[in-house]
C-alpha cells in the first residue's frame, strides 16, 4: 500500500503565523497563532508567592504577568522546595511556601478569560527527541512507544544519559535514534537549563527568564517525522530560523526544508484553504446527510449530531448508528483541528442497543488515539450524552481576533484573484470594523497590490452588514477583446456557490455610458460614480503579465545571502512610487481630480469617513530608513 505524502506548510505574515499538517491533498492539524496572542505554554520565570490558600492547598504566584499564576500542591516539585514537616504523610502547602518566597515556575496552562494561567515548579525543557527534566527522577519512554521490545531497548539508553540531578523521557520521535543523536539532545537541554538556573539566581526581578520557542520550531520539533516529504515556508526570516533549527537537530533532513517563492499564496496553492475557511463555522456536514454543531463556551464544549436528511437505513436505529460513527470520527477530527480542549459534551442520537452505543465510544477512542493532546473518555449515557475531556495544547480558534481572521483571508483572496486573472478592479462592500482595519492598520499592503498588478482596489465600509458578515468581492476582469466582465467572487468558504454570469460591456464611451445609465435603478449613486472611475482609469492603465507560480527553493538551490541573512523581502524602491505615478496621463489626473471633487460635495457617510484606498503614500527619511508616513484615513466626525 502507498504511503500518503505527508508535508509541513508554514504560512508567516506580520500579525498571524498559520502551520498546516497536510496528509496527501486532506488537512490533517492545524495550529494559528496572532501576535497579539501568543502561547505562554512552556515560558519559564522568576515569580514570587502572593498568597497561599490552605483551603484548596494552592498559591497564587505574581511572575510578572499582568494576572497572578495558579500554583496547585501537585505542582510542587518537593527535590527544589522540601516541606517543613516532621513525619510521613503529605505536607500542607503552608508547610512548603511561604507569601514572599521566590520560585522558579513554568506555565503549563495559558490564561483563558478571567483565569490565570498554572503554573508549576516541575520544570521541563522539550528538544527533538527528549524531554529534559532537571531536579527529578521520572525519567523513562513516552507511553505512546507500546512496543516492549523498544521501550526495554531505550531504558538501557536512559541510563547512559541522565544524572543524578536530571532525568529526561525519550518522545515517540526518538524511537529509532542513535545514542550519539540522544545524546546531543541531552547536551543542548542541559546547556539551556544551566543558563536558566544561572540567570534565576543572580536575578532579583520577576518575570521571563526562557521562553519557549516560536510557533514555527515548536511545530516542527513536534510533528517533523521521517515520513513528511517536505516543509514549505513562504517567508525568508522564518525560513532562515527553520534552517537553523535543522541544521542543529536534523542536518541530514535539512534538504526537505524549501522556500515559497510563488505569487500565489501558499495554502491556495496546496488547495487548503477553503478547508481552514470551512473550521470558523459552527455546523460540519457529515457524509450521509448529518451534521455536526459545534458551540464553544466558558464552560465546555458542547457538539450536537443531528441525522439532518439522513435516510438511507431501514429503521431509526440503524440510521442512529451510521450516523453516530460517522459523527465520532469528524468529533475527533474538529476538535484536533479547531485545537479545543477542556470538557467536551457530544450529545449523539439516541441508540436503544447497548452495543451500538459501544461501537460508537470505541469509534471515537480510535480516532483520537493518534492525538497528541491527552483525552479521557466517559460512557455513553441512557440520554445519548458522551463527555470526554481533551488537553488544552494550544489555543483554540475560538479565541483568535475575528476581525484578524477576516482581515487576512480578504487580502489573500484578492491577492489571489490578481495573480490568477486579469483584474482590472476589485470592489468590497464591508463591516465598519473590518473596513477599518483594511483602510488603516493594512493600507500600505493595498497600495503595494495595486502598484504590482496594476488593479484599483475599492473598499466601502457598511455599517448595514454585521461585525462577521462579509459579502462577495467584486471583480472587474479584462477580456482578450478589450472589453470588461464584471463577476461576483466569494470571499468565504460559506459564499462557495456558483460565480454569478458576468456581463459583458465593449468599452467604447458610448456603450458604457448606456449600460451605467441602466443600473442607476438598482445600484446607488456612489457605486456608480465608483464604476466609471474605475473604467476611466483602467483603460490607461495596462496590467503587467503574470508571474510564475508555485516557485520553491529548497536549501541545496542557490538563494541570495540578502534572503537568508535579513530575510527582507526584495521591496520596490520608493522612487517607483513617483514612477507610476509619471506614468497617468494629464486627462486621467484631470478625471481623478473631477471625481473626486464631487465626492467631496457628498453629504456625510458611512462611507465618507474613508480615503480612497489607491491614494498616494507620502515618503519622509526617518533615522531608521524610509518609511511610509500613512495620511490619516479615518477622520473625526463633528455630527
Amino acid at each position: 500500500m502507498t504511503e500518503v505524502d505527508q508535508k509541513i506548510l508554514i504560512n508567516v505574515e506580520d500579525d498571524e503565523t498559520r502551520i498546516a499538517l497536510v496528509h496527501g491533498s486532506t488537512l490533517n492539524n492545524l495550529y494559528i497563532e496572532q501576535t497579539h496572542h501568543t502561547q505562554k505554554i512552556g515560558n519559564i520565570y522568576c515569580g514570587k508567592v502572593i498568597k497561599v490558600q490552605p483551603s484548596f492547598q494552592a498559591a497564587f504566584i505574581d511572575y510578572g504577568e499582568e494576572r497572578h499564576g495558579f500554583l496547585s500542591l501537585s505542582d510542587i516539585n518537593f527535590h527544589v522546595y522540601k516541606p517543613n514537616q516532621k513525619g510521613r504523610g503529605r505536607p500542607s502547602i503552608t508547610q512548603i511556601l511561604k507569601p514572599g518566597q521566590k520560585v522558579l515556575v513554568q506555565v503549563v496552562k495559558d490564561e483563558i478569560a478571567h483565569k490565570g494561567a498554572s503554573l508549576t515548579t516541575n520544570i521541563s525543557l522539550a528538544g527533538r527527541f527528549l524531554v529534559f527534566m532537571p531536579d527529578s527522577e521520572r525519567g523513562g519512554v513516552s507511553r505512546k512507544i507500546e512496543d516492549e521490545e523498544q521501550r526495554s531497548r531505550l531504558r538501557h539508553l536512559l541510563k547512559g544519559l541522565g544524572g543524578e540531578d536530571s532525568s529526561a523521557i525519550i518522545r515517540t520521535v526518538g524511537v529509532d535514534r542513535s545514542l550519539t543523536e540522544l545524546k546531543r539532545d541531552f547536551m543542548i537541554l542541559r546547556r539551556t537549563w544551566n543558563e536558566i538556573k544561572d540567570q534565576y539566581e543572580e536575578q532579583s526581578a520577576l518575570g521571563l527568564l526562557y521562553q519557549e520557542e516560536i510557533a514555527m520550531v515548536r511545530m516542527i520539533r513536534d510533528y517533523y517525522h521521517d515520513n513528511i516529504s517536505e516543509v514549505v515556508i513562504d517567508e525568508p526570516v522564518a525560513f532562515q530560523r527553520a534552517l537553523e533549527f535543522f541544521q542543529a537537530h536534523m542536518p541530514k533532513d535539512q534538504k526537505k526544508l524549501q522556500l515559497y517563492l510563488g505569487e500565489k499564496s501558499l495554502f491556495s496553492s496546496y488547495d487548503i484553504e477553503s478547508q481552514i475557511e470551512v473550521l470558523h463555522h459552527q455546523q460540519v456536514p457529515l457524509p450521509s446527510g448529518g451534521s455536526l454543531v459545534i458551540m464553544p463556551t466558558e464552560a465546555l464544549v458542547a457538539i450536537d449530531v443531528n441525522s439532518g436528511r439522513s435516510t438511507q437505513e431501514r429503521n431509526i436505529e440503524a440510521t442512529a448508528i451510521r450516523t453516530n460513527l460517522e459523527a465520532a470520527e469528524e468529533v475527533a477530527k474538529q476538535l484536533r483541528l479547531r485545537n479545543l480542549g477542556g470538557l467536551i459534551v457530544v450529545d449523539f442520537i439516541d441508540m436503544d442497543n447497548s452495543k451500538n452505543r459501544l461501537s460508537v465510544e470505541k469509534k471515537i477512542e480510535e480516532a483520537m488515539s493518534a492525538d497528541k493532546a491527552k483525552t479521557s473518555f466517559g460512557e455513553i449515557s441512557k440520554f445519548g450524552l458522551l463527555e470526554l475531556s481533551r488537553q488544552r495544547i494550544s489555543g483554540s480558534l475560538s479565541r483568535n481576533s475575528v476581525v484578524l481572521t477576516l482581515v487576512n483571508r480578504i487580502l489573500r483572496k484578492i491577492h489571489d484573484s490578481a495573480v490568477e486573472q486579469k483584474v482590472l478592479q476589485i470592489h468590497i462592500r464591508l463591516p465598519l470594523e473590518i473596513a477599518s482595519h483594511l483602510l488603516n492598520v493594512k493600507r500600505q499592503r493595498l497600495t503595494q497590490m495595486e502598484m504590482d498588478y496594476g488593479i484599483r482596489i475599492s473598499i466601502t465600509p457598511d455599517t448595514s452588514l454585521a461585525s462577521e458578515e462579509i459579502p462577495e468581492m467584486e471583480v472587474t476582469l479584462r477580456e482578450q477583446d478589450g472589453g470588461e466582465t464584471r463577476t461576483s467572487v466569494p470571499i468565504s468558504a460559506s459564499d462557495m456557490r456558483d460565480e454569478k454570469p458576468g456581463r459583458k460591456r465593449v468599452s467604447q464611451k458610448k456603450e458604457v455610458a448606456k449600460k451605467d445609465n441602466a443600473t442607476v435603478a438598482s445600484g446607488s449613486l456612489e457605486m456608480k460614480n465608483e464604476e466609471k472611475q474605475s473604467k476611466q482609469i483602467s483603460n490607461d492603465t495596462s496590467k503587467p503579465s503574470s508571474k510564475s507560480k508555485g516557485k520553491i527553493i529548497g536549501t541545496d538551490n542557490s538563494l541570495t545571502q540578502k534572503h537568508l541573512d535579513s530575510g527582507s523581502v526584495v521591496e520596490k524602491d520608493n522612487d517607483k512610487l513617483t514612477a507610476t505615478e509619471k506614468q497617468r496621463t494629464p486627462e486621467v489626473e484631470t478625471k481623478q481630480k473631477a471625481v473626486v471633487k464631487k465626492q467631496e460635495t457628498k453629504g456625510k457617510t458611512d462611507a465618507g469617513l474613508f480615503k480612497s484606498v489607491h491614494e498616494s503614500l507620502e515618503v519622509k527619511d526617518t533615522p531608521n530608513g524610509k518609511e511610509a508616513n500613512q495620511k490619516q484615513i479615518v477622520e473625526k466626525n463633528n455630527a
